[in-house]
């Protein structure tokens, strides 16, 4: 996929992060590890319509993108777990391929900027 070039807003999440490149590297590392798994287990939880998980997941890529300052996937995910939490069964669904594409947006926009952190 091509990158987002506003998929995740650098200056935000560089200071987010007090510019400590350390930081900043594990803070993308712990995020392309589980924020794809989190996606697929938010997935599962919709068509099993167990919407306590699918809440909780949708909560978990809410603030791993919010830390991560990649503002339209919190937003995707912010709206995902309004709608599980009141078992809104098509708004959920119709945010899942939202969050899957802010999501590859965000990991492409963090494979393009990963070197700049060494």
């Amino acid at each position: 996929m091509e990158s987002n070039p506003t998929a995740i807003d650098w200056p935000d999440f560089e200071a987010r992060c007090l510019h400590d490149a350390e930081f900043i590297r594990e803070m993308l590392e712990i995020f392309v590890k589980i924020a794809p798994q989190t996606l697929v287990t938010l997935q599962a939880a919709v068509a099993a319509g167990d919407w306590p998980t699918a809440r909780r997941h949708a909560h978990t890529l809410k603030g791993s993108a919010a830390n991560l300052s990649a503002h339209a996937l919190r937003d995707h995910a912010a709206d995902a777990e309004f709608a599980a939490d009141n078992a809104d069964e098509q708004s959920v669904i119709a945010k899942l391929p939202l969050i899957s594409f802010a999501l590859d947006a965000s990991l492409a926009n963090i494979a393009e900027n990963r070197a700049r952190f060494g």
